[in-house]
């Protein structure tokens, strides 16, 4: 890890699923020391929502000055690995976003994401890319807390690759290990593999599901079963003990799937050799030889590195996330993954204030100067669409006439034949489309199946020339890719009206059988604002 900063101190904050904690980590002349460790309980979180501010509020009061991490508990964050082609900044910005939008179609809008490239050598043609995303609001409530503890805020780091990067730290990187976080709500693991972070993921249990599980045997609140559980690992409570035992059983059976995702596509050789534990539930009776029995390697709590001196009463597998958050804000913030950056603090002089609104002037003259261009680009084409109409009725008179401007004036989406010829164009050889809707607003719904999911990206970038694209569903079925696609295609019907009018079926009336004494409509009695409409 490169030392880019000059700092020498750096503070952290946790929000777990049990507790706030937080600690300071500063530099020393032989390492580092972490102390000043501290941490409000979350007591109320089997019956209520946890209140991650009142509880902040209880740590002590702290001069926290110098820089300041908050760990967002892996309960909260969804982590992805995926692998995409190799791409300039940009054009992978463009892929990774699309890659969010098939992983939260129906509520992207809430959740906020960040993303990290993780580099292999022995990939050529693509690359890894790690993304976490939380939701909006837990992430405000955080942020909130911490503007609270320093002026300017925090950056917020998911747990996960804080706690690889205190490890990457300290131990050996190029030994291929699991970590394994025992939370209170969740167990996550990370493979890691030449220093590197391969796969992450999440289970959905941890040490709150043990102490349910003995509320529910010995028929006592959750607060009492979690006071029992802690006497069950000194073998103080015989009834506890056998029920925390049966707990662990359980949800060890559960780590070797999600063992199992962080494997994916890791090379024989490089699959982790050993389990390291980390989280105060990990220390709990028997919890290392059940994951050691469950995912077949050894398994063991994680040691205290020789060079960080930890506070009396202190612990680096209970700490060891807090102590990498630090690190990497003290060392090169811009090596970890941020969901939220700290907003720094610039003093707004007259002179800088005045360029400010200077540029706000400016830039709202050049909207209303370009909203009103459009607007009279716009009013141009319309009128333009319908004059070529007249020409082409020149015969026609009257009411006839009008109608055949106004039928006109409704295609303004394309026609059909059109819309799957562009939709074909834009498609592979391998993709079978099962189904296909046309509505009158230009919107298209697609559904069928792709080889795989990189074909499916490909298709999606390619519809993006047409116009606007929804990914509404998207998944593995048996050796396909199945999807379904929203498509609002721009209205390119009106570029060509003026060469072609007469090509779209609805401009050409039949003959007229009016009288030819009815009065004639001219293109200035026909209104420039008649609202139009979609459809084929």
């Amino acid at each position: 890890m490169n030392e880019t900063n000059t700092h020498t101190v750096a503070w952290a904050l946790e929000f777990g699923g049990s507790a706030v904690r937080r600690i300071r980590l500063t530099r020393t002349a032989d390492g580092f020391r972490a102390d000043r460790y501290a941490e409000a309980p979350l007591p109320a979180r089997w019956t209520a929502a946890p209140d991650l501010a009142s509880a902040a509020g209880q740590l002590p009061a702290e001069d926290v000055s110098a820089p300041l991490a908050a760990c967002l508990g892996n309960d909260l964050v969804l982590y992805r690995t995926i692998r995409l082609p190799q791409a300039d900044d940009a054009t992978l910005e463009k892929m990774v976003r699309s890659q969010l939008e098939m992983l939260l179609p129906t509520q992207a809008e809430k959740f906020t994401a960040a993303w990290k490239t993780l580099s292999d050598p022995r990939e050529t043609d693509l690359q890894r890319v790690l993304l976490c995303a939380t939701r909006r609001d837990a992430l405000a409530a955080i942020s909130g807390v911490c503007e609270r503890w320093r002026k300017g805020g925090a950056d917020v780091t998911p747990s996960l690759p804080a706690l690889a990067n205190a490890w990457t730290e300290w131990f050996d990187a190029a030994e291929p290990v699991l970590l394994m976080d025992v939370g209170a709500r969740s167990t996550a693991l990370a493979t890691i593999c030449d220093g590197r972070i391969w796969r992450c993921a999440v289970a959905d249990a941890g040490g709150d599901a043990w102490t349910e599980h003995i509320a529910k045997s010995l028929g006592v609140s959750c607060q009492e079963a979690e006071r029992r559980k802690l006497q069950a690992a000194e073998r103080n409570d015989p009834a506890a003990a056998k029920a925390l035992e049966e707990a662990i059983l359980a949800w060890a059976g559960g780590l070797p799937e999600a063992y199992h995702d962080c494997l994916a596509e890791m090379p024989p050789k490089a699959r982790p050799k050993r389990c390291v534990l980390f989280g105060r539930a990990s220390r709990s009776a028997g919890v290392a030889a059940r994951v050691s029995k469950a995912l077949n390697i050894p398994a063991d709590v994680a040691p205290a590195p020789a060079t960080l001196r930890l506070e009396e009463g202190l612990s680096f597998d209970t700490i060891g996330t807090l102590v990498g958050a630090a690190l990497g804000e003290m060392r090169d913030p811009a090596s970890m993954i941020r969901l939220a950056r700290a907003k720094e603090e610039k003093p707004a002089g007259l002179k800088q204030n005045r360029r400010h609104w200077a540029g706000a002037v400016a830039w709202l003259l050049a909207s209303v100067a370009t909203l009103y261009a459009l607007d009279l680009h716009e009013a141009s084409r319309r009128e333009e669409m319908v004059h070529a109409v007249y020409r082409d009725t020149y015969h026609q008179g009257g009411l006839v006439r009008q109608s055949a401007v106004g039928a006109f004036l409704e295609t303004g989406a394309p026609a059909p034949l059109d819309v799957l010829e562009r939709i074909t164009r834009a498609a592979s050889e391998s993709i079978i489309v099962t189904s296909m809707s046309y509505a009158r607003s230009g919107q298209v719904t697609l559904q069928g199946t792709l080889a795989n999911e990189k074909e499916c990206q490909d298709f999606l970038q390619k519809l993006t020339e047409l116009g606007q694209v929804e990914l509404r569903r998207a998944r593995p079925d048996n050796d396909k890719f199945r999807f379904e696609i929203d498509l609002v295609f721009r209205q390119f019907a009106g570029a060509g009206a003026s060469t072609r009018p007469a090509s779209q079926p609805s401009t050409t009336p039949p003959p007229a059988t009016a009288p030819t004494t009815q009065p004639a409509v001219s293109p200035e009695s026909q209104p420039a604002s008649r609202p139009t409409g979609g459809g084929a």
